[in-house]
């Protein structure tokens, strides 16, 4: 297949990913782009679920148990969302084996069944690498 790369495609915002970035001072962050395509809201709640024999995984899913989504900019068109829990990226990150912060692509058909719920997956092999424009 060839791809055409034009001034009319190359600076497409439908070419950035969707991201989680998992800080170690208590946020998680979805892009714009994530809140988009996983169709998240404001005050909408997700769980995770961690698996002992899966060290580079992490499943997650809107529930009513979950901890609230909130705004991180109210003057974009298309808003990103996080989570505030200082233990909640401590317990991820720990979990991934990763020391330090992590941003992951995440794609919406990555799904798994986890106690009879539909999560969609955090692969920490999935790391996103923002590119260095010069």
């Amino acid at each position: 297949m060839i791809t055409s790369l034009n001034a009319d495609n190359i600076f497409s915002k439908g070419t950035k990913p969707a991201t989680v970035r998992i800080a170690p001072n208590g946020f998680i962050r979805f892009s714009s782009d994530a809140v988009e395509k996983f169709k998240l809201t404001e005050d909408a709640r997700l769980e995770f679920f961690l698996d002992s024999e899966k060290k580079e995984v992490i499943y997650f899913c809107l529930s009513d148990d979950g901890l609230p989504l909130r705004l991180t900019n109210k003057n974009k068109k298309s808003p990103s969302l996080q989570i505030c829990c200082r233990p909640l990226p401590f317990k991820l990150l720990t979990h991934l084996q990763v020391n330090e912060g992590i941003t992951i692509r995440l794609y919406p058909d990555q799904t798994a069944t986890i106690k009879g719920r539909k999560c969609w997956v955090m692969d920490k092999f999935n790391k996103h690498i923002p590119t260095k424009w010069k």
